[in-house]
């Protein structure tokens, strides 16, 4: 078993692997914001990071193909 950590908050929560052992889920930041993440080699990433459009918060990653692509939760920023 691997701790994955957070994204410098409390919580978060894997939903999906891959067979690459990549994870998707969501994580906790330090502010208490909520955001999709993954785990992969070996450290934990905002999925909100660039390249996503600004106008959008991924909020949770529910799914992970052998190609690295997620499904998930997306909601409209403001």
């Amino acid at each position: 078993m691997t701790d994955l950590g957070t994204l410098g908050g409390l919580a978060g929560h894997d939903a999906a692997i891959n067979r690459s052992g990549h994870v998707t889920g969501f994580a906790v930041t330090a502010n208490a914001a909520t955001y999709a993440s993954i785990f992969q080699y070996g450290q934990m990433r905002d999925l909100n990071e660039p390249p996503c459009a600004p106008e959008l918060v991924l909020r949770c990653g529910s799914s992970i193909n052998v190609l690295g692509q997620i499904v998930g939760q997306i909601i409209t920023a403001g």
